[in-house]
């Protein structure tokens, strides 16, 4: 499998994690930005005709060309261009909470 450009001591696993949390890290300057990124994004769709039930959609995300959510790190990206960043997985989580905790715990 693909990790695209992001860094991990084994291949990435998004048919086991929901997602992972990251690091990048801007070369010239030494900043950094921890966040997450889900592996898939779920839609709830209406039920079929007959049926109480709601459907789920499952749609892959575009994590392996995935840059951040943070517009100043977009904006750095652009102008310095993709080869002055470090792009590091630190860990993959299975469930959400467990993703978003880990976020928080490294970020602090």
């Amino acid at each position: 499998m693909d990790n695209g450009h992001w860094q991990y001591h084994e291949e990435m696993n998004p048919s086991k994690y929901q997602g992972f949390v990251y690091l990048i890290i801007n070369n010239t300057n030494q900043r950094a930005y921890i966040g997450k990124k889900k592996y898939f994004s779920i839609t709830t769709l209406p039920p079929l005709k007959g049926y109480k039930r709601k459907r789920k959609k499952f749609t892959e995300m575009a994590w392996r060309d995935y840059t951040g959510s943070s517009a100043e790190l977009n904006e750095d990206i652009e102008k310095l261009g993709k080869d002055n960043f470090s792009f590091f997985c630190l860990a993959e989580c299975e469930t959400q909470a467990e993703l978003t905790y880990t976020e928080a715990k490294l970020q602090m």
